[in-house]
């Protein structure tokens, strides 16, 4: 079985030894007990953009099976199935991985209740994201200094959390997360605000201690 890295916050990748694996060295979080209880899905506006240019969203509810049309799969990624260890039974997985990013939903009833998307972008287009992000849901909470290392922005609305995660590594790859989910599941996999602080701070302390020198 397969799991995607769901915190995102892999120091492999941030080091510049391509891309991060879950297997790779990763920031850690605290182990919370694993969650089961149903998800709240009530409609808010939070969701995964298709792109900048398009304004079809994944949202928390949605079906299963159209996340994955939504995001198919590229020729020759591996399957995601493995739930995040801080959730069990009855949620499940369903997504993919490959070089470059991945997709994976975690399903109530086969609805979704968190997606996230991962994928390798550039400057231009990462500007052109946020924009989209911030004309259709206003300002974000950012945790960081854009643009440095590692950036967070986050979104909330009823019980429900949107956030955006740009690792920069080393040899110049700007990778970008977009994760979807209620708060409850968001704050089981430590995408949350403070978790995005803590993992911050270890992941430039890690970097400053292999290069041997500071970075904003």
């Amino acid at each position: 079985m397969k799991r995607l890295c769901w915190t995102g916050l892999c120091v492999v990748a941030l080091l510049g030894c391509g891309p991060a694996t879950p297997e790779q060295v990763q920031v850690t979080t605290p182990s919370p007990p694993k969650l089961r209880e149903k998800p709240d899905f009530e409609e808010t506006r939070l969701g995964i953009l298709m792109s900048p240019d398009d304004p079809r969203k994944l949202k928390v509810g949605d079906s299963g099976d159209d996340s994955l049309r939504l995001f198919p799969a590229s020729s020759g990624a591996r399957t995601v199935n493995e739930l995040p260890a801080a959730i069990g039974s009855p949620y499940r997985v369903k997504g993919w991985e490959d070089k470059a990013g991945g997709f994976a939903a975690i399903l109530y009833d086969g609805r979704v209740a968190l997606a996230m998307r991962k994928t390798t972008t550039d400057e231009s287009d990462l500007e052109r994201t946020l924009e989209a992000y911030a004309k259709d849901l206003g300002p974000a909470l950012v945790v960081g200094a854009p643009p440095s290392r590692v950036d967070y922005w986050f979104w909330e609305e009823e019980g429900h959390r949107l956030m955006l995660n740009v690792l920069r590594t080393r040899d110049g790859a700007t990778m970008l997360t977009e994760a979807v989910g209620t708060q409850a599941i968001m704050n089981s996999i430590g995408a949350d605000a403070t978790s995005a602080r803590r993992q911050r701070a270890q992941a430039e302390a890690e970097v400053r201690k292999q290069i041997g020198a500071p970075h904003k």
